[in-house]
């Protein structure tokens, strides 16, 4: 069972993705590649197909190809050395290693001591200025503060400490009820193996918090534009953004970041878009809460177009995509 799933589930796709992949590019003369995961299997994909084409292949890694953050489920220690050995095969094969974040970069190159340095470099994710422009929204009332969390509470992730600093504002009259209101959207029934609903029940806050299933992306952008305050979690992937932070970036929201003081951390304190606090420090998080509270309260009403800020402009999708060119023509 376990090489079923190496390196993840979606190895069945790898036969059909090789077939269509020879297919294009005899028939469309294709020079350059890039592959782009999670899923791994398809950076294996590109991997052989180089070997069959010898076009140049640019490896993208969204999140970090490595068994140290790697769940030991399906896993023994033959899958282990095997998927060890494709990890080092596809960084020495590939043309360009590009990672998301700088310190997924950092962290590849000492991985990797052998290899060039300036077979790494980061291109960040970021946000789409043409699909927030099309979307009609409405700038939400000035009270409740609404916060929202958008996605899955997966590998770690969890709102615990979020609900409890809210509860002991409650508990200590610091934050009024009618003041606040939560929206957790997505597949978030359940986090760490416990449900959210029997959490948020068990702290009394089922008059502020609200689960919603998971939404299509138009509409998760239109309720990202319609929040005053998002909430973005790390707990465990100090070197890892989620998506969600640009899609907060490009809405102009202010962003409560519960996480190890990491890569979106940085984000926030070099664009000024919001607060990151310490899951495991309860008074920074409540500390934290109240903070994003004021500046919803205190700053000027958002702009029409948030997306133009000057200082979000190198995560704007243009700006990105000009950079992406810049590596496929270097190479």
């Amino acid at each position: 069972m376990p090489l079923f799933w190496l390196p993840d589930r979606e190895i069945g796709w790898l036969g059909p993705a090789l077939l269509r992949g020879l297919r294009l590019i005899r028939r469309q003369g294709i020079t350059h590649l890039l592959t782009t995961g999670p899923p791994f299997t398809c950076h294996l994909a590109g991997l052989l197909l180089k070997r069959m084409t010898r076009v140049r292949w640019v490896a993208d890694f969204r999140d970090p190809w490595s068994l140290a953050h790697k769940f030991p489920i399906f896993r023994n220690g033959v899958t282990d050395a095997l998927e060890s050995r494709w990890i080092r095969t596809v960084i020495r094969e590939a043309d360009l290693v590009l990672s998301v974040t700088p310190a997924m970069t950092d962290a590849a190159r000492k991985d990797h001591p052998d290899l060039p340095p300036e077979r790494f470099a980061t291109l960040t994710n970021g946000f789409d200025p043409v699909e927030l422009a099309a979307i009609a929204w409405r700038r939400p009332a000035s009270a409740p503060v609404v916060l929202s969390y958008f996605g899955t509470f997966y590998h770690g992730r969890t709102p615990e400490p979020f609900l409890r600093a809210i509860k002991e504002l409650l508990d200590d009259r610091v934050l009024a009820r009618e003041e606040l209101a939560v929206r957790f959207v997505g597949q978030v029934s359940h986090a760490d193996g416990r449900s959210i609903a029997d959490m948020v029940r068990s702290m009394g806050l089922e008059s502020l918090v609200t689960l919603h299933p998971p939404v299509t992306r138009t509409e998760a952008l239109k309720r990202t534009l319609e929040s005053h305050v998002v909430l973005v979690l790390d707990e465990r992937h100090p070197i890892q953004i989620p998506l969600k932070l640009y899609d907060a970036l490009g809405a102009g929201v202010t962003v409560l970041n519960i996480g190890s003081h990491g890569a979106v951390a940085d984000v926030l304190a070099r664009t000024g878009a919001g607060i990151a606090v310490h899951y495991q420090r309860d008074g920074e998080v409540r500390e934290g809460v109240l903070a994003c509270l004021r500046r919803v309260r205190t700053r000027p009403e958002r702009a029409d177009r948030p997306w133009t800020d000057p200082r979000i402009q190198e995560f704007d999708f243009q700006r990105l995509t000009g950079r992406l060119a810049g590596h496929l023509n270097d190479l």
